[in-house]
C-alpha cells in the first residue's frame, strides 16, 4: 500500500491532470449509470470539465489515494479503476 501512495505521489503534473479526466468518465459512468450510486453525485459536477481544471496537486493526489482505498477495501471492482490508478496491489 505505501508502495502505491508513493507511486501516486510521484505522479507529475500533467499526468495528474490526465488522471482527472479519466476520473471524471469514471464519475459519469458510476453516478449516471443508473447504478446503485445514483443521486450521490450531481452528474452536473461529473460534467464540470471547469472543475477539475482548477484541483490543486494535492487535491487530485487525494482522489487517487481515496479511489486505490475503496479498491483496497472492495467498495469498486478493479476493472473500473485500472486506467485510473495504474497500480499494483
Amino acid at each position: 500500500m505505501a508502495n502505491n501512495f508513493s507511486r501516486i505521489r510521484g505522479f507529475s503534473e500533467d499526468t495528474l491532470r490526465s488522471k482527472m479526466k479519466i476520473y471524471s468518465g469514471i464519475l459519469q459512468n458510476r453516478y449516471d449509470g443508473g447504478g446503485r450510486h445514483i443521486g450521490k453525485l450531481s452528474a452536473k459536477l461529473a460534467k464540470d470539465k471547469h472543475h477539475w481544471a482548477r484541483m490543486s496537486r494535492d487535491e487530485m493526489e487525494s482522489v487517487l489515494i481515496i479511489e486505490y482505498m475503496k479498491l483496497a477495501v472492495g467498495k469498486i471492482r478493479p476493472e473500473e479503476v485500472r486506467a485510473l490508478l495504474d497500480l499494483t496491489r
